[in-house]
């Protein structure tokens, strides 16, 4: 796949968004918004640190909630998929986790090599100068793991024509351009979210007891959270005229599409 600067009216090829689920001791999942995306202290967030000043490293893993999972999404062009070969040329929505992202941000990165020397990143976003990202990923149980993914050597934005890569024409970069999505439609925005005192109350509800026991469940002044979750799930959803958060799918999603299109 390649992946795709952003649509002519935004400005950035990705949006990010940070959410918090986890399974609560009565049975039920409590899930939010990280609030820490808007730089506003979160709770969940606020807790997890106390959890792991008060019960140490190792104790705390059994003590803290779920951290944040980030997920970011992306345009993407289906270069070549043997899988399902009427998928080629398309345009979709990817999402991503952390692990994707930090192999774009490494592509991003000048790096020393000890045989080439110094090698100079690159704008994997750029329709000349870019570079085709094979995603790979293998079931273990219910999970994918993507780390075999990897981005190929630098070449113009191409297709595959059944022999070999070609590089596209302008015309059909434009084509490739005006399919683009918008990706402002799929970032939460802090004023769809729940504020500090309404994941409180939220977690209340469904906990039947508050987060912060014998504490007032009003927001602190605190800094922002600055956790990571590792998990990686992709999913990706194909270009129409609407678009909503429920397009968006989970990994297994992702493989069905490609080998079923």
């Amino acid at each position: 796949m390649r992946f795709l600067p952003s649509h002519p009216d935004e400005f950035a090829p990705f949006v990010e968004n940070r959410t918090h689920m986890f399974q609560l001791q009565n049975g039920m999942w409590f899930g939010c918004d990280c609030l820490s995306k808007f730089g506003k202290p979160c709770p969940i967030c606020d807790y997890n640190r106390a959890a792991w000043k008060k019960w140490g490293r190792e104790e705390g893993r059994n003590h803290v909630l779920g951290k944040y999972k980030p997920k970011y999404i992306s345009n993407v062009l289906i270069v070549r998929n043997p899988n399902a070969p009427d998928t080629e040329g398309k345009v979709f929505r990817f999402e991503y986790g952390p692990l994707v992202m930090k192999m774009i941000s490494d592509a991003m990165t000048d790096h020393e090599d000890q045989e080439a020397g110094l090698i100079k990143g690159f704008n994997p976003f750029d329709w000349k100068t870019g570079a085709n990202f094979v995603f790979e990923g293998v079931q273990v149980g219910k999970f994918t793991k993507n780390d075999s993914s990897h981005f190929g050597s630098q070449k113009p934005i191409n297709k595959w024509n059944g022999k070999s890569y070609v590089e596209l024409t302008d015309e059909e970069i434009d084509e490739v351009e005006s399919k683009l999505y918008t990706l402002a439609d799929c970032e939460h925005k802090e004023e769809d979210v729940k504020d500090y005192q309404g994941i409180l109350d939220a977690y209340l509800a469904k906990n039947g007891a508050p987060l912060f026991e014998g504490q007032v469940q009003n927001a602190p002044v605190a800094a922002p959270a600055t956790s990571t979750s590792v998990d990686d799930e992709p999913s990706f959803t194909p270009n129409s005229a609407a678009s909503t958060d429920e397009e968006i799918t989970d990994t297994d999603d992702f493989f069905s599409k490609l080998a079923n299109g």
